[in-house]
């Protein structure tokens, strides 16, 4: 079900009906309740963290606390999947940017070759300059690890067995 929160286009979440809702930026807002011991819970807007890979925050329900990724949520709500694909890709590549219009759903192969299909510089061992345009194809060649060459690339790594961005 569609509805407007506070200025935002948000829905249900699955699952979670009427007690959770996302919009298309991101933010969940966790609904006004009353729980079994007639404790009333204001309506509030939660608040994720970014201690894994992705943003993530935590649902409860019935006494079950589940630990769902933000951007899969937003997927799930607003990019129809008639093909049942799996994956979400992050197009600007910033996995903490959960927003509808930086998401697309996609098989997993896409997914993990979209990150590598960049154009990059690289400084060899030698001293050289080398303009990458696959990061796969260019790490099978050299015998690189490509997630190291990824954070290389995203500056969480300086270099990579003597590999340094240019």
């Amino acid at each position: 079900m569609s509805k407007q929160l506070i200025g935002y286009k948000a829905k249900d979440i699955e699952g979670y009906e009427g007690r959770y809702s996302v919009t298309e930026c991101g933010k969940v807002y966790s609904h006004s309740r009353v729980d079994t011991n007639g404790q009333l819970h204001k309506g509030r807007w939660l608040k994720p963290y970014e201690g894994g890979k992705y943003t993530s925050l935590r649902l409860s329900k019935d006494g079950i606390v589940r630990t769902v990724n933000v951007h899969s949520l937003v997927a799930d709500a607003f990019i129809p999947n008639p093909d049942g694909l799996y994956a979400v890709n992050h197009k600007d590549e910033d996995k903490h940017n959960p927003e509808l219009s930086n998401l697309e759903r996609c098989t997993t192969q896409y997914n993990a070759e979209y990150s590598l299909g960049v154009t990059c510089s690289f400084v060899s061992p030698e001293g050289y300059k080398v303009t990458v345009h696959n990061l796969a194809a260019f790490c099978r060649t050299e015998g690189l690890d490509p997630s190291n060459i990824s954070k290389i690339r995203t500056g969480k790594l300086k270099h990579h067995k003597g590999w340094k961005l240019f």
